[in-house]
């Protein structure tokens, strides 16, 4: 996908989440695959920076080698908000999953689970629900997953910033799949804290300061 802005007048509404986050999306048709992208911006000024979030998360994310999608700060009808490319492949949300009970051996990135957990303790994601996971086939009976939808973490867009002990780490673990992996103990996330813990403070702070 190139960086040119379309044309807008011929971009066809999706949806309005209703709970939480006002946002829109829309696909943009000006590209040469109509399904390969939406826009997404808050309808309300007073839930903050929903943009910020998407955008800090992607850059935190893609660092990590999480399976991000691509996503570009734009601006549309005088609108600020992202632009986030659209998954390849067939996808389809995490709770039609058809094979939860052998994740080892369909997920193509089975231990990169264990990342995404640890990944969304550290932007205090609460909202990886099994709506907010995707996965696509990309071989017979093997699959990937991709991560979507940030605009409930790094605080979330109306939350005024706690102390990391009041935050509700026991709930945010939406996803029973995710929630069944800590009985592997703390071996099985030992690699991925290390690594999420090693991540350069100069790097995060040039990402924060980007947006």
């Amino acid at each position: 996908m190139d960086d040119q802005i379309v044309n807008t007048d011929n971009w066809v509404f999706i949806s309005e989440n209703k709970t939480g986050v006002k946002i829109l999306c829309k696909v943009p048709t000006g590209y040469t695959d109509v399904t390969n992208a939406y826009f997404k911006y808050s309808t309300n000024p007073g839930v903050g920076p929903v943009a910020a979030n998407e955008f800090i998360a992607y850059r935190l994310g893609l660092k990590l080698g999480l399976p991000m999608n691509r996503t570009q700060f734009k601006t549309f009808e005088g609108v600020n908000g992202v632009l986030i490319e659209k998954s390849p492949g067939e996808v389809n949300m995490w709770r039609n999953f058809p094979f939860k009970a052998d994740l080892e051996r369909t997920l193509d990135q089975y231990k990169l689970l264990a990342k995404v957990i640890v990944f969304d303790v550290l932007i205090l994601n609460k909202d990886r629900n099994p709506d907010n996971l995707i996965y696509s086939r990309i071989r017979d009976k093997k699959y990937d997953f991709y991560l979507i939808d940030h605009a409930m973490s790094l605080y979330g867009p109306n939350q005024d910033p706690a102390d990391y002990n009041d935050f509700p780490f026991s709930s945010m673990i939406q996803i029973p799949e995710f929630r069944s992996l800590f009985t592997k103990g703390l071996d099985f996330f030992k690699d991925e804290i290390d690594e999420i813990k090693a991540l350069d403070d100069v790097f995060i702070t040039e990402v924060v300061n980007s947006v």
